[in-house]
């Protein structure tokens, strides 16, 4: 993103800082405030291309002027500049890009085996943070053979695809309270195109199975299995990631 870019999108329109400044001023001394905006079918457009702001459910979203700033989506504003957004609840924090405890990894960049990464846990329900790794993969006929050595039964994958085992280990760094339950159920499954999988694979992963209720300090390993496409070049997996695919620790099965 050049520089130009980004003033074109800055100017009159005050971009993502100044509708943060709104919501972490109300948020830090907790009150809330009736104001009246003014709604004029105001358009944005970024080098020349009309853009049309919409939340993370992808219903629209309106820009409105307050005391003569003009306000805009934070979503709108990322996506014009080619980031994510992420909203951590825990934080009370919204993250453009790369988080500040991140190591560089993303969606578009996802880490590769032995590669470790630091993730929040509030896609799981609980205000915390873990670290997660990669181990090792094993995909097709190795990936099959090692379920069927664990279970003469398993059944083989749907017509024009295969499973994918992954060993992670996830380690809880920091926790608010209580426990957390780390399983496969926190882990989602994309294709290279980005397209999330939605079918589960109906196979057990053998044993040690990532499974474990988990406090600070506590970690878990084991495998988790997964049904790709075959022609599926670059599938990924996500911890911990939210419902419209922002945030979480993306890894690379390729």
């Amino acid at each position: 993103m050049n520089r130009e870019r980004l003033k074109g999108i800055i100017t009159g329109a005050a971009l993502a800082a100044a509708f943060f400044s709104l919501a972490t001023v109300a948020a830090a001394a907790n009150i809330r405030k009736t104001i009246e905006i003014a709604y004029r079918d105001i358009a944005i457009y970024v080098d020349g291309e009309k853009i049309a702001p919409k939340d993370a459910t992808g219903a629209a979203v309106e820009p409105f002027i307050y005391n003569g700033t003009t306000f805009i989506p934070v979503r709108a504003a990322a996506s014009a500049l080619g980031k994510q957004v992420e909203w951590d609840a825990a934080a009370n924090a919204v993250y453009i890009g790369t988080r500040p405890e991140q190591t560089g990894f993303s969606k578009s960049h996802p880490a590769s085996k032995g590669e470790s990464q630091n993730v929040s846990l509030v896609a799981a329900g609980v205000k915390g943070e873990a670290t997660v790794l990669l181990s090792e993969v094993l995909r097709g006929d190795a990936a099959m053979r090692t379920l069927h050595d664990a279970n003469r039964t398993t059944a083989a994958p749907k017509d024009g695809f295969e499973y994918i085992l992954a060993r992670f280990s996830v380690s809880i760094k920091d926790l608010s309270e209580g426990s957390v339950n780390v399983n496969s159920s926190l882990f989602s499954m994309y294709s290279g195109k980005d397209v999330r999988y939605t079918e589960s694979a109906p196979v057990i992963a053998p044993s040690p199975q990532l499974s474990g209720q988990l406090s600070k300090g506590a970690s878990v390993e084991g495998w988790v299995v997964f049904q790709v496409a075959k022609d599926d070049a670059a599938p990924k997996c996500a911890f911990a990631v939210a419902a419209d695919g922002i945030g979480g620790a993306w890894f690379t099965l390729a």
